[in-house]
């Protein structure tokens, strides 16, 4: 069968390079570009205005418009782990907050389970859990016990308290688009 038809037919059937369970997915992913604020590319936040679509931009403007050096953001890195041979596995969405010029720091960490997948290029989410990881807030405050006390906290359950606030909306779907630079 000649390549330009056995591409589409396995696209179709989910096993070519643009379908989401292919496994080119899996790795981890650092966030180049986007049009709004980097925390944004969190699924926490996509499940946050599923929520509360009324209210979510007003609270993103408010958040977003907190200036430099109160608030930095980036850089942005989303793990995703797909389990060989199902369209099951987990993505971590790590997003890293300094506030004060630096003075406070940690990586914004958001859980999620992968659930499967949706046509080729949709990946389906279902967020577990957020917490601040590596924060320096906790060393500063509690000195050397701080990592410790930072280690044994629970996440918090975003998830489950998005599912309380209105059900369904903790489940988003990840689109994957990539944009890829070639060197000439």
């Amino acid at each position: 069968m000649p390549l330009e038809k056995s591409n589409p037919l396995g696209e179709e059937l989910g096993i070519g390079q643009a379908s989401s369970s292919s496994g080119f997915l899996s790795g981890k992913w650092e966030l180049l570009y986007a049009p709004k604020d980097a925390t944004r590319s969190s699924p926490f936040f996509w499940a946050f205005r599923n929520a509360f679509p009324e209210s979510a931009d007003q609270i993103f403007g408010i958040t977003d418009a907190i200036p430099a050096p109160i608030k930095e953001v980036g850089p942005a890195f989303q793990t995703i782990d797909f389990k060989v041979g199902s369209s099951s596995g987990s993505l971590v969405s790590k997003v890293k907050l300094s506030a004060i010029g630096g003075f406070a720091s940690s990586m914004m960490t958001t859980r999620a389970t992968i659930t499967g997948v949706d046509g080729l290029d949709g990946v389906r989410l279902k967020i577990d859990t957020t917490k601040p990881e590596d924060s320096t807030i906790f060393e500063t405050l509690f000195g050397p016990i701080g990592k410790t006390i930072q280690e044994n906290s629970p996440a918090f359950p975003s998830g489950e308290v998005l599912e309380q606030t209105k059900p369904g909306s903790s489940e988003i779907i990840l689109e994957r688009a990539i944009v890829m630079k070639v060197s000439v």
